[in-house]
């Protein structure tokens, strides 16, 4: 994906946009360097940490619930272990649309820190998930984790295989 790109190029004019339109922390109205894409996904902010997920992991999140059959009805559940306040819950519940929409906003605010979320970690989201009761769905994750992100070698991939 990155041959298909000229990733300078759009480096280059994502950090004139936010020095035009962005007053970055420090005031200096300057774009901080841009690393290349971990995930096919651009990140315009650099991750200070890198076993943190950010918003644009956010499809890779939901297709690794997906696969790891997590049910989208428990989405409360899994939102209040993420860190997420049952105000927020509230709001996202009264938004139009199904579990599977509820879902993907919660994962979407999880990612984002609201609320008392402290981080957003494969391991944090696999043991929220097994809070929900879904043991089944949290112990197939690492493996989906190990297979779709083994080719794209991101730092972030849990260590909650204890077999090895």
């Amino acid at each position: 994906m990155r041959d298909l790109c000229d990733l300078g190029a759009f480096q280059s004019v994502v950090q004139h946009i936010l020095s035009k339109y962005f007053i970055l922390i420090g005031g200096t109205g300057t774009a901080a360097t841009l690393q290349a894409p971990s995930y096919p996904f651009p990140t315009v902010v650099p991750r200070t940490n890198p076993n943190e997920l950010s918003i644009n992991d956010l499809m890779i999140v939901l297709t690794v619930l997906t696969e790891a059959m997590f049910g989208p009805l428990r989405w409360i559940h899994l939102g209040l272990s993420l860190g997420l306040l049952m105000p927020t819950l509230n709001v996202i519940g009264r938004t139009n649309g199904d579990a599977n929409d509820h879902l993907k906003l919660t994962l979407r605010y999880w990612l984002e820190k609201k609320d008392n979320v402290t981080g957003t970690t494969w391991d944090n989201l696999i043991r929220a998930v097994r809070s929900t009761g879904d043991m089944a769905a949290a112990e197939r994750m690492p493996g989906i984790l190990r297979s779709k992100l083994s080719s794209i070698d991101q730092p972030n991939t849990p260590d909650t295989d204890r077999r090895q």
